[in-house]
């Protein structure tokens, strides 16, 4: 498995683990966690294209 398959990956498992903290977490707690997951869902993302970007230059 590539780099950039293995960032995408960790992607989808940080998208499924912010819809259950949707369920898991109430209140104020809930908008810091979901917020912390969005940012590192949408982090491992853009690092996935940029890896994927640079190994495809090669």
């Amino acid at each position: 498995m590539s780099k950039a398959m293995k960032w995408l990956v960790a992607s989808f498992v940080l998208m499924g683990a912010l819809q259950l903290s949707r369920i898991w977490w109430q209140g104020e707690a809930a908008v810091w966690v979901n917020s912390i997951l969005t940012v590192a869902m949408f982090a491992c993302t853009i690092t996935a294209f940029f890896t994927w970007f640079k190994d495809t230059q090669r």
